[in-house]
């Protein structure tokens, strides 16, 4: 679950001028990870939990609106605000389309942008806080015919986890816990995470 004190923030972004702009906008308030591709943040956000990312669509390889649906996949609470210097009415449609929670056009203030980044810190935590309280009770995952610490794995899944935190909240490599997983698709005859919580449904009718 989200802590009050978790202001991560990862921004994908290949113009340095805008990693050292909000570096000197926000010197204290967040935790900035930084990537200047598409690829590099998708394994940034595998490890570990970002409430709030910042997206540039024109960057090295694949595109920003290309990343954005994977990234959603990942973690579908996470706020993604596109930032972008190339705006169109319809860009910011199909970005809003594709998942994105906010779209703000570069040059930007700091009033701006620290407006978007709290509101997308807030609803993180509001709809991973409602997610909790829905979350299937490890008895009734074991009802789904899982072992206890296959049924802990899935429960973190349930509650938006990346692969790279379960492991750290369960002291095993991140290749441990991908492996249960392996076995958690094959007992529930699934293929994604996101099918977890659509077989736990049949059996407690708990997440939407």
């Amino acid at each position: 679950m989200l802590s009050p004190r978790n202001k991560s923030l990862l921004v994908i972004e290949d113009d340095e001028q805008i990693h050292h702009l909000l570096r000197f906008f926000f010197p204290e308030e967040y935790d900035f990870h930084f990537a200047i591709s598409g690829e590099d943040a998708l394994g940034l956000v595998e490890e570990r939990e970002f409430p709030v990312v910042t997206l540039d669509l024109i960057l090295p390889g694949k595109s920003g609106m290309e990343i954005l649906p994977a990234l959603r996949q990942i973690n579908p609470f996470q706020k993604i605000i596109i930032l972008t210097g190339c705006a169109s009415q319809q860009t910011a449609i199909s970005a809003m389309n594709l998942g994105a929670f906010k779209y703000l056009e570069k040059p930007f203030t700091h009033g701006d942008i620290q407006d978007v980044i709290e509101q997308g810190f807030a609803r993180y935590s509001q709809e991973r806080s409602a997610a909790v309280e829905k979350t299937p009770s490890q008895s009734d995952l074991i009802r789904l015919g899982l072992s206890r610490r296959e049924a802990e794995i899935a429960g973190w899944v349930l509650q938006r986890e990346t692969n790279g935190e379960i492991a750290r909240r369960l002291s095993v490599s991140q290749r441990t816990v991908e492996k249960h997983l392996e076995t958690i698709f094959s007992k529930l005859k699934i293929n994604s995470r996101m099918n977890i919580g659509k077989k736990a449904c049949e059996l407690r009718a708990c997440i939407e």
